[in-house]
């Protein structure tokens, strides 16, 4: 849960307004609301015997469907095919932060309110894959790192200050060797098709 102090109740209102503007935000409130939204929170989140949300559940299964279609409605994304643990974990935290007990109450919730159907979104968005969404970066990786790996060396591109083997040519194709730090490769991947599309 995130909580940010709310501006009118402070004496500089910078950082909870840079916090605010991130879009992150479960709660805003002014400091003496804090302590009872945190103990609510630990309570719930802590206090509850079994999780909330089991997939063999029918009910459950009308729910999550309910869910997919509200996010498909107002995002324009499917998560229906999206991996379930994923889906389970960032629902429960969603329903933790309100203290929502039951996945059927929780989708009622999201009907009424859309800006928690923008959160949960946002949760969905694993941190691993914001590389995949930052235009910059690309367009750093484009204009700056991949062409310095082409003058480096023709045959097998290789950055020595990493000391670490990105892509090498065979054939004519580009292949992929994960960079550190990539899960199974995609970051890797997905460079090399930058460089296959510019060269």
């Amino acid at each position: 849960m995130v909580i940010a102090q709310n501006p009118t109740s402070t004496e500089y209102d910078g950082m909870p307004r840079s916090a605010i503007n991130t879009g992150l935000l479960d709660y805003v409130l002014p400091p003496a609301e804090m302590p009872a939204q945190l103990i609510a929170y630990v309570a719930h989140t802590f206090g509850k015997i079994s999780c909330p949300i089991s997939p063999s559940d029918a009910n459950v299964e009308d729910s999550l469907k309910k869910i997919f279609w509200l996010l498909r409605a107002q995002i324009g994304h499917d998560f229906s095919q999206y991996k379930l643990n994923t889906i389970t974990r960032c629902v429960e935290r969603r329903m933790a932060v309100h203290q929502i007990g039951q996945l059927e109450e929780y989708a009622r919730y999201l009907e009424q309110t859309p800006a928690d159907v923008e959160a949960l979104f946002r949760d969905l968005l694993i941190g691993v894959t914001s590389f995949f969404r930052d235009v910059n970066a690309f367009e750093a990786l484009q204009q700056q790192v991949i062409p310095r790996l082409f003058a480096r060396q023709a045959g097998g591109l290789v950055d020595s200050r990493l000391g670490t083997r990105l892509f090498h040519r065979r054939g004519g194709l580009f292949h992929c060797h994960p960079a550190p730090g990539a899960i199974g490769g995609a970051e890797a991947e997905f460079q090399a098709a930058g460089v296959r599309h510019r060269h």
